[in-house]
């Protein structure tokens, strides 16, 4: 693309944003309502409402009393989705708008548009919060984040988070078995074993062990990494309860130790 079409791409994109702000504001519009289901991500509802999944931000801040981290929301969360005016929308910025010709006729939108390729994943340079310490943790290192939160990774962690534990740690319980499923994901459940008993409705990370690598100061500490969450769905027998996957960033094993938020 040459000098003259990047300098009309910006400035269609930055009048698209001024009139998306302008007319959001002029027009009083009412932001939506929406209860978060199983497997909803905020990549996801944003391009279900704005048909732009790159505007899950503007979901997140509309939401900051009840999103504490973006890459994690919980089926039952009431969010409000922020409405566009219908003549405020713009298309997204994948779509390169061409110069305007002179003496061109006004261009008329196709009655049947043909539907736009999904947009690719920015660079996974976006910083985001880390997540809550819990106690007895010290956070170690995490992978970089993606700004985007693909459909398949629906209200999951972005990535791992390696911890170091005190030597005090100790886990609650751990997986058992899964069953008939290999790679059990999200609203999936497993079996697991207590140390103590749990309740009903109990929210757990799973953890995994983890080793001393090179660049660790301390060799001699412990190390885990964050792989999921889970619920207690239902006590089975003994020490036994039945547990809901909540969240999955790696594939659980058999033997991931459990422990409560």
């Amino acid at each position: 693309m040459d000098s003259r079409g990047r300098a009309w791409k910006a400035a269609g994109s930055a009048l698209g944003v001024f009139w998306l702000m302008f007319s959001a504001s002029c027009l009083g519009a009412q932001p939506l309502k929406h209860v978060v289901a199983p497997k909803d991500n905020l990549w996801q509802l944003a391009g279900r409402y704005y048909n732009d999944h790159y505007r899950w931000r503007v979901i997140a801040e509309a939401n900051t009393g009840v999103v504490q981290d973006p890459h994690l929301i919980y089926p039952d969360q009431e969010l409000l989705i922020p409405e566009l005016p219908a003549r405020a929308k713009v298309e997204p910025a994948q779509a390169e708008p061409e110069p305007p010709v002179a003496a061109a006729e006004p261009a008329v939108e196709s009655a049947e548009p043909e539907p736009e390729p999904e947009p690719a994943p920015p660079p996974a340079q976006t910083p985001t919060p880390m997540p809550a310490r819990l106690e007895g943790e010290h956070n170690v290192d995490r992978d970089g984040l993606s700004s985007a939160m693909p459909p398949s990774q629906s209200g999951q962690f972005p990535s791992n988070v390696r911890v170091k534990v005190d030597q005090s740690w100790k886990a609650d319980g751990k997986i058992l078995s899964f069953g008939e499923k290999h790679l059990p994901t999200v609203g999936e459940d497993f079996v697991g074993k207590a140390n103590e008993s749990f309740i009903e409705g109990e929210r757990l990370i799973i953890y995994r062990r983890d080793g001393a690598r090179e660049n660790d100061q301390d060799q001699n500490a412990r190390y885990f990494q964050r792989v999921g969450r889970a619920k207690v769905e239902k006590h089975l027998k003994g020490r036994q309860y039945r547990f809901l996957i909540l969240n999955v960033v790696d594939g659980l094993q058999e033997g991931d130790l459990l422990k409560r938020e």
